[in-house]
């Protein structure tokens, strides 16, 4: 199977790797492929900076993950999402919008724990962790 990860996701994988118990409840995903939307790579680099992790052991870890890029299609999902929630006064932050749209125009499943934001929108396939 392959998901997509929302940034708390790749935050728990950074954060829990070296006290492999703590990722138990992930053990279902653990074998899958995970990749990840340009926005939640750029995200987890911001804080990784922010915070002075190693690049060369960040780099090393981001690695492990595809990255989707945009593309047309994209930023029409992304306008059409927007517009469709900003119409039922549900909108959600732009990074949000970015993820929901690249799972949406690859079909994948999002694996998060911002369940409550995600699930506004329609034909989405959220998937809480």
């Amino acid at each position: 199977m392959i998901y997509l990860a929302d940034t708390n996701l790749l935050i728990r994988l950074w954060r829990d790797a070296r006290t492999p118990e703590r990722l138990r409840d992930l053990t279902p995903f653990l074998d899958s492929e995970i990749r990840l939307v340009w926005v939640v790579k750029a995200e987890f680099l911001r804080g990784a900076v922010v915070a002075g992790h190693d690049h060369k052991l960040v780099d090393g870890f981001l690695k492990r993950y595809k990255t989707l890029w945009p593309d047309e299609k994209t930023l029409g999902l992304y306008a059409r999402i927007y517009a469709n929630l900003r119409g039922q006064n549900q909108l959600i932050g732009p990074h949000d919008l970015w993820i929901a749209a690249s799972a949406q125009q690859h079909g994948l499943p999002l694996l998060t724990r911002n369940v409550t934001e995600f699930k506004r929108i329609p034909d989405l396939d959220v998937v809480q962790y």
